[in-house]
């Protein structure tokens, strides 16, 4: 079961010339978000940058959200598709770091950094972010736990400000666990530093409530 449950949020494009392309297409634009952070160039190069990029969005059509793939059914015949574009471990997604979260000894653990693109008061990791990822680690341990929910609590305590660019060790396992609800202590290490830690509550759900709740939000 932990096999099958890993390789939902680890999606393996094989041979795929086009995911490889969109794979490419994410990895650059984290390197273009973080130079659009930290870029020092004159007008004419910032214009010139900026009539490219629009040059690449007018390429790229919109197509199916995880939303709609999830209320009409087509998310469930492979949604490792759809993961892979999530915000903060989808490999296909600029805005992630990305998280690469591995299932060992009953944790689910991740080393990752965070770029200029994530950060919050000048050379430190906005404290959201740091929230995000300890919610994602800790949604990854309840399910790779065959206790897959959502979260309705995360309380975080914030122990050191985390540097942009420090390598980092999110790990995540569960603590307790009744009939409905999850447990769940999570911490964000550089080596010997704990830089924050957090108590979250899972809720096991139907599907059917689970997909009133995409449904909803997908609008």
């Amino acid at each position: 079961m932990a096999v099958d449950l890993q390789r939902f949020f680890h999606f393996d494009p094989g041979e795929d010339a086009s995911w490889h392309a969109r794979r490419r297409l994410a990895a650059a634009g984290r390197v273009l978000s973080d130079r659009c952070v930290d870029a020092e160039s004159d007008e004419a190069a910032l214009s010139a940058a900026a009539a490219l990029v629009e040059q690449a969005v007018a390429l790229l059509n919109p197509g199916k959200t995880p939303g709609q793939a999830y209320a009409d059914g087509s998310f469930h015949e492979d949604p490792a598709v759809y993961m892979d574009r999530s915000a903060m471990f989808g490999v296909s997604n600029p805005v992630a770091p990305p998280m690469l979260i591995r299932w060992e000894d009953a944790r689910s653990v991740c080393d990752m950094r965070f770029g200029w693109r994530h950060g919050g008061a000048p050379g430190i990791v906005h404290g959201g972010l740091i929230a995000a990822a300890l919610d994602q680690v800790s949604g990854h341990c309840a399910t790779l736990a065959e206790r897959g929910g959502l979260t309705v609590q995360l309380d975080v305590t914030y122990r050191k400000a985390v540097p942009v660019g420090v390598p980092l060790t999110v790990a995540a396992w569960v603590t307790a666990q009744d009939d409905r609800t999850t447990t769940i202590h999570a911490e964000v290490r550089g080596g010997d530093v704990v830089y924050a830690e957090s108590r979250g509550v899972f809720r096991l759900m139907k599907r059917e409530h689970i997909a009133r709740v995409l449904t909803s939000a997908d609008g």
